[in-house]
């Protein structure tokens, strides 16, 4: 395996053992955007930029308490692709942004860490 890969997971599993043992509840909902830990993944999946490898992810909708339905987000515009849609949207300070929703990308994702983790066997 390449060095850099693995550079990169064990990266990604030092920022996913933080994110266990973080007490944090997110209140979502649809159309909100938001920074999303997306974690370093192999092969096509997208993947979180960073030291925190996170990237703007759209809601799509809510399933549960803890999980829901997301796009990733990607400053790279696409013209003329049916799995990217170009937005533009107003950040909290009222500056209007473009960015692109990475269709193929559709994730569930969880906005909450477990309140135990588990032991894997």
């Amino acid at each position: 395996m390449d060095r850099d890969v693995i550079y990169h997971l064990n990266q990604w599993n030092r920022v996913k053992k933080e994110i266990v043992n973080k007490k944090m509840r997110l209140t979502i909902k649809s159309r909100d955007i938001f920074w999303a830990k997306l974690g370093y993944n192999v092969g096509n999946e997208q993947y979180g930029k960073g030291e925190e490898f996170t990237r703007p992810v759209i809601v799509i909708r809510q399933l549960t308490a803890d999980l829901f339905i997301g796009v990733p987000t990607t400053t790279q515009s696409k013209v003329d692709n049916d799995y990217f849609h170009n937005i533009k949207y107003r950040d909290k300070e009222g500056e209007v942004l473009q960015s692109c929703a990475m269709l193929l990308q559709l994730k569930v994702c969880n906005h909450s860490p477990p309140s135990t983790p588990k032991t894997l066997k």
